[in-house]
C-alpha cells in the first residue's frame, strides 16, 4: 500500500499512476438501503489515480476503473467467482473512485468488493482482460 502501480509503455513512457491509500476491511456501507455482504465481508480500497495528458497514446481513450475490472482471491489463494457481490450501492456514488478517468486527470475515490472474511488479494487488470497486466493489493 502506497507504493505507486505505473501503467505505460516499454519505451519508459508513462500513462497512469495509481496508489492504493488505504485498504478497510470488515468495511460498513454508509447507505441505508444497501444490502448486507454474500460473500463475508466488504473490502473498500481508496485509489489515487492521475493520467498522463498523453494517456490515449496507450490505446485506451481513458482509463476505466469500476469494481468490475477487479479480480479477488482468498487467503488460500482461490480467485473468487464473484468480488462485487452486494458491493453495488454500499456507498454514495461521489465516494467511489470516478471512472472512466480522462487524459490529464487526477481523481481519488473508493472501489468497495464483496469478498470472504479475513486475509485476500484483489487485482486491478486494464481492461478487465485476463492475462493483462495489473495491480495486486493484500490485507
Amino acid at each position: 500500500m502506497g507504493q505507486a502501480g505505473i501503467f505505460g509503455a516499454a519505451t519508459g513512457e508513462k500513462y497512469a499512476t495509481l496508489t492504493a491509500t488505504k485498504i478497510q476491511t470488515n468495511f460498513k456501507c454508509t447507505e441505508p438501503s444497501a444490502f448486507p455482504s454474500i460473500n463475508g465481508q466488504f473490502v473498500a480500497l481508496t485509489i489515487d489515480v492521475t493520467t498522463s495528458s498523453n494517456f490515449a497514446e496507450s490505446g485506451w481513450p481513458s482509463l476505466a476503473i469500476t469494481s468490475n475490472e477487479f479480480r479477488g482471491w482468498d487467503s488460500a489463494g482461490k480467485k473468487l467467482l464473484d468480488p462485487i457481490g452486494n458491493s453495488t450501492g454500499c456507498v454514495k456514488s461521489s465516494e467511489l473512485l470516478e471512472s472512466p478517468i480522462d487524459p490529464d486527470k487526477s481523481q481519488s475515490g473508493m472501489i468497495i468488493l464483496d469478498v470472504p472474511a479475513g486475509a485476500g488479494s484483489a487485482a486491478f487488470v486494464v481492461g478487465g482482460f485476463e492475462g493483462s497486466y495489473g495491480w495486486e493489493w493484500h490485507w
